[in-house]
């Protein structure tokens, strides 16, 4: 939860067992340079949600270009295993000072699968992929990446159909992507 720079992170175990968390958060600007970095631990009891930190960046958002130019990565931790991932604009996306993000992938087959990996230049919001030959069921289907990370995205082979019906593709296939994201809107 946000309200002018301040910011909470609230954590919800949907378990039922009891889960020891941690949340890693950054505040970055769009270019990708870590403004300030933190993180907090805490104890979240079965089916129940708890506030675990606060941040306070009201000191560092202190004008307009500052919440259009930087914004909040959070990642949850249980344990070493990356369990949530997200982002966080203090301004609507269409007053954001996007930078090109320069969206690169690389595709691998599996028996069973497509791996296609992401990387960009700059921060991406609302990654979307379409393909205008066939359909499919991609792991996730909407996401955000910062500078610096990788995006694994798996799309099954069972998953991947024309009319209805399964088919099957090449890896070269995968080349006529289309890829959009909040910088296109503009």
């Amino acid at each position: 939860m946000e309200e002018k720079g301040n910011v909470k992170f609230v954590i919800s175990n949907e378990t039922r067992r009891e889960v020891s968390a941690k949340v890693v958060w950054r505040l970055i600007d769009n270019k990708g340079n870590i403004i300030s970095e933190d993180s907090a631990e805490c104890k979240v009891n079965p089916l129940e949600a708890v506030p675990c930190a606060e941040a306070d960046f009201t000191e560092v958002l202190k004008n307009k270009a500052t919440f259009r130019s930087q914004y909040l990565e959070y990642i949850l931790y249980e344990g070493e295993n990356e369990t949530s991932r997200g982002t966080l604009l203090f301004c609507r996306p269409k007053h954001f000072e996007f930078a090109d993000p320069g969206l690169t992938y690389t595709v691998e087959e599996n028996e069973d699968s497509y791996i296609l990996r992401f990387r960009t230049e700059n921060y991406a919001k609302y990654v979307v992929l379409e393909a205008e030959k066939f359909d499919f069921v991609a792991s996730d289907n909407c996401f955000d990446i910062s500078k610096g990370e990788e995006k694994v995205i798996e799309i099954k082979k069972v998953d991947i159909t024309k009319d209805g019906e399964t088919i099957q593709i090449q890896p070269s296939d995968f080349e006529t992507l289309t890829i959009l994201n909040a910088f296109d809107i503009k």
